[in-house]
């Protein structure tokens, strides 16, 4: 690694991470990654711009993967492996026409490797679930409609295109505003207004009425 001037740790964290996800006893992991007694051992250094654009990231970052992964860990391993992947790709993050937009990318495809999909895209089962139980319905048959509504809303969620998707998900089922919204994924105001738009005209044209995110299906 030292060689190719490739930073050691985010790459061990990351060999890591694969190896527990492949059901990797820790024992086994901790002699693979075993060094050299003559090799530093100390954790690199990341650059200092990228550990100022993780702190300024992470939560919104994390929000977003537990909408998807339903999991605080598995939620945490993916933000993480995507910061460690960005940290590799730190250089080809600055030289792109904007860094923002690039570890979006980045954070997403980690988050979409972890969350369970259904014809090709991600599902929302277990989220349309959480959604009620935190609605706190009085009986049942409430809950039973609430859940069906609400999976309703998410399966027409699911098929919008990557981008409005992302949109909705940030603006309604984390509360964020459309400034915010825009300075996480690195696009336009007016883009995350004309994607949300689009995207609240098709849930209506589906379901036949004026859903509205923000109300009791989410």
């Amino acid at each position: 690694m030292q060689e190719l001037h490739i930073p050691t740790w985010p790459m061990r964290r990351l060999w890591a991470s694969a190896a527990l996800e492949a059901q990797k006893k820790q024992d086994w992991i901790d002699r693979c990654i075993e060094r050299p007694a003559a090799v530093s051992t100390s954790p690199d250094v990341p650059p200092i711009d990228h550990q100022a654009f993780k702190e300024l990231q992470w939560d919104f970052y994390e929000r977003y993967a537990d909408s998807f992964l339903c999991n605080a860990n598995l939620a945490y391993k993916a933000v993480n492996d995507a910061f460690d992947i960005l940290e590799l790709r730190w250089d080809e993050a600055l030289a792109s026409s904007d860094v923002v937009r690039f570890a979006w990318s980045v954070l997403r495809g980690s988050v979409m490797a972890r969350a369970p999909h259904v014809d090709g895209r991600p599902d929302f089962g277990a989220a349309a679930f959480d959604t009620v139980v935190m609605a706190g319905a009085a009986s049942d048959e409430e809950r039973f409609a609430q859940y069906e509504e609400s999976s309703a809303l998410f399966k027409v969620l699911s098929r919008l295109p990557d981008q409005q998707l992302d949109v909705m998900v940030l603006r309604y089922l984390r509360g964020m505003s459309p400034s915010t919204v825009a300075d996480v994924l690195g696009v336009p105001i007016a883009s995350v207004r004309s994607d949300e738009r689009h995207a609240r005209h098709v849930v209506e044209a589906v379901l036949g009425t004026e859903s509205n995110p923000e109300g009791n299906a989410l």
